[in-house]
């Protein structure tokens, strides 16, 4: 008889603690922080693809910029 009302209150907090835990993601995900946070590791993970994409594109311009001191076309299709 004992075991059966410990293991109810078991089974309660248990499905109390799933409940706040849903509700606390749903909370985080309309408040905005955990979108913030989603937007950091998007963010983070396309760095660690391509860590010199930002140099690349400085590189690039830079490359455009001296062929049009030079004369050089730079916008050929071939």
């Amino acid at each position: 008889m004992l075991a059966g009302i410990e293991g109810r209150w078991i089974a309660i907090f248990i499905v109390a603690a799933v409940l706040l835990f849903n509700a606390g993601l749903i909370y985080g995900l309309l408040s905005g922080g955990i979108q913030q946070q989603i937007d950091m590791l998007r963010r983070a993970a396309d760095r660690a693809r391509h860590p010199w994409a930002h140099e690349d594109k400085a590189l690039e311009a830079l490359h455009e910029k001296a062929n049009r001191l030079r004369g050089v076309d730079t916008n050929n299709d071939d």
